[in-house]
């Protein structure tokens, strides 16, 4: 699942333009960096100009092979995110009835930051994204633990599980998104419903998770495309984590602080509803 990084090779002839003059670029309060140049070339070599400047998997003209997007001449850390208006410029001429130029005028909008890509360099690709969100959720501990009270404080019955003491658990959701996939991983799919069957520690926050406390939840799959037309997968995964383990439980008030591994009548060994699995798949596609 690997991909080669490889800079581009601009072999079409082109030249910035001064007119209009341009803005040699401006910061968002988010620090983000964006910049728009005025690209002159042949009319007939401006698709393959634009291509050659956005970069992609298939760009370099080899499988497995990711292009970069042409960086900023001045702040190199900014790459061609996107390419604006084709204008025409030159001498009109007619053919087959269409009116066809000598030159085309190109808006070429680079900027640092989030987009097609990462600068994230995990598993030998940039695209890989982490993010964590806070969650929370609230269960019943058994009703069967807690009684009602007559006057001396005398046990009288059970309390129902509708009205048993709740206990809140909180988490948080961390997602992975992968960008540009030109297969869909068969873990991604398999691996639903399962739990972490050994620690992991985020790359890029450098958090670990220890083992059965992530939940990996039901993923989003999307097509997106490359900028010759080829086709990509774009996949968010989603990973539950509970602090508390995801194959333990909270017990009689004496525990209901804990939560410990449940078993089956006469077995030794711990029960456990959700199955754990190696997660490498989701983290470590190489």
């Amino acid at each position: 699942m690997a991909l080669s990084i490889i800079e581009p090779n601009i072999t079409v002839a082109f030249e910035e333009t001064s007119d209009p003059t341009p803005s040699g670029g401006s910061y968002s309060d988010d620090g983000t960096f964006t910049d728009t140049k005025i690209f002159k070339c042949a009319w007939d070599d401006r698709f393959a100009l634009a291509l050659q400047l956005l970069g992609g998997v298939s760009a370099g003209g080899a499988t497995g092979v990711f292009t970069l997007p042409a960086a900023h001449p001045d702040y190199p850390l900014a790459r061609v995110r996107s390419i604006g208006a084709m204008k025409p410029f030159g001498r009109p001429s007619g053919s087959n009835g269409y009116v066809t130029w000598t030159e085309c005028m190109m808006s070429v909008n680079y900027s640092t930051g989030s987009g097609e890509y990462t600068t994230d360099q995990e598993d030998n690709t940039p695209f890989l994204r982490e993010e964590f969100t806070g969650s929370s959720e609230t269960i019943s501990l058994p009703g069967q633990y807690f009684w009602n009270a007559i006057g001396g404080g005398v046990q009288e019955d059970p309390i129902p599980q509708a009205s048993a003491p709740t206990q809140t658990i909180r988490g948080v959701s961390w997602q992975l998104t992968w960008l540009k996939l030109a297969t869909l991983p068969s873990g991604f799919l398999s691996l639903v419903g399962k739990c972490n069957d050994s620690g992991i520690t985020s790359r890029r926050y450098g958090i670990t998770f220890a083992a059965e406390t992530l939940l990996y939840g039901e993923p989003v799959i999307k097509t997106s495309y490359n900028p010759d037309g080829t086709y990509a997968l774009t996949a968010t995964l989603s990973l539950k984590y509970r602090p508390t383990g995801w194959n333990n439980f909270f017990g009689k008030p004496g525990d209901a602080a804990t939560a410990n591994p449940i078993y089956a009548q006469g077995s030794a060994t711990p029960l456990k509803p959700v199955t754990p699995a190696s997660f490498s798949p989701l983290y470590n596609l190489a």
